[in-house]
């Protein structure tokens, strides 16, 4: 009985299912008694003593003579990368040397191949080499399937989570207007003016969604402001004032409160967006805004978006404190913003986008009202 017969009789195949690939790149004595040990023991295996041709579909194993082909013209480590550059996985290579000692086989592997071998290869030692290396392969292939499922869970509940979250923002929304029903009017007007603003600015289509859903909550911390100053029809005391200008930072602790977990998977881009802008809708382009004083690129764009959308709106609708203003007069305070309050290249945007900003907001109604 020969030596390849010998082997597959005292083992079972070494795949299960679809035959795995080999490829034998040797020009040794011994290759061909590789290659029908390696078929025997149930490989299919294709010979090829030349330059390893690019790899079209699944990488095979490779069983590599390191003085023949690649790895003869460019050595150990440089034949491993150029296997690797044109789609094989060093990982799933077994090479054959004139030299196997212990330093220069963990040299081998530290370079990425899966093991080294003496040169001639004892068959038996080649085909359990070959057979770890297909069992290693399954073990991987089922770590990557279950992988696999497990990230298509969490993104399916990281789907449902965010969902979640657009809902509470609705509802937070929701609240505002029976705390104080043109507020809450107030508050989706400016998610849609922001929207249209950041399309003109160029944003790409992830940040205008989340900068929709985000800017209705930059008010959302005047739940927290006591009626008499909220709804006040004259100016306010300085007390007031600073009453009324804490709206940002309990805005940013509402928003945050909704947040369920400290690290990135669980951590919601379009809340953290929200608690940007209801702390910074309030800061000046030239930095004497509140709270925090920041100045020109240091105020996130979404609240750059947002100030000008807000003061839009707070506008041309009517407030206790001052009747609704015309379109014409509107634009006149605003523009007398532009690099002061407002970032110029902001407002150009808001300007460009005026038409589609005007029918959000009057529709077929008048644009003019009290000047």
């Amino acid at each position: 009985m020969s030596v390849t017969a010998a082997l597959s009789a005292a083992n079972p195949p070494a795949t299960r299912g679809k035959q795995i690939a080999v490829r034998v790149v040797a020009s040794g004595g011994w290759a061909e008694e590789a290659h029908a040990a390696l078929r025997e023991a149930g490989f299919d295996v294709e010979t090829d003593d030349g330059p390893l041709p690019e790899c079209a579909s699944e990488s095979p194993m490779v069983l590599a003579d390191v003085a023949c082909g690649d790895f003869g013209r460019l050595g150990l480590a440089n034949g491993l990368r150029r296997s690797a550059s044109i789609g094989y996985d060093p990982g799933e290579m077994i090479l054959v040397g004139p030299e196997a000692d212990p330093p220069t086989r963990s040299a081998a592997m530290a370079s990425g191949a899966f093991d080294l071998l003496s040169d001639p290869p004892d068959v038996r030692e080649l085909v359990a080499a070959f057979r770890g290396l297909a069992s290693a392969r399954r073990r991987t292939d089922r770590l990557r399937r279950r992988l696999g499922r497990v990230e298509a869970e969490l993104e399916r509940q990281s789907v449902a989570l965010e969902t979640a979250r657009i809902e509470l923002v609705g509802c937070l929304t929701k609240a505002s207007v029976y705390r104080d029903g043109e507020t809450g009017m107030h508050l989706g007007r400016v998610g849609n003016y922001a929207e249209v603003i950041a399309e003109a600015l160029g944003c790409d289509r992830c940040f205008v969604s989340q900068i929709g859903m985000a800017a209705p909550l930059h008010d959302i911390g005047k739940i927290g402001v006591p009626d008499a100053v909220l709804l006040k029809p004259g100016r306010f005391t300085p007390e007031e004032r600073r009453e009324m200008e804490r709206h940002v930072e309990i805005g940013g602790d509402i928003v945050r409160s909704l947040e369920v977990g400290n690290d990135d998977a669980t951590r919601s881009p379009m809340l953290a967006m929200a608690m940007r802008i209801a702390m910074t809708h309030h800061e000046w382009f030239d930095g004497t805004g509140y709270p925090k004083g920041l100045a020109g690129e240091d105020i996130p764009l979404e609240g750059r978006i947002t100030a000008i959308a807000d003061v839009f709106d707070a506008l041309t609708n009517e407030r206790p404190y001052k009747p609704a203003f015309g379109l014409t007069k509107t634009l006149r305070i605003l523009g007398e913003g532009r690099g002061r309050q407002f970032d110029p290249d902001v407002f150009d945007a808001f300007l460009r986008s005026l038409d589609r900003i005007v029918d959000l907001r009057y529709g077929d109604g008048a644009t003019e009202g009290d000047e």
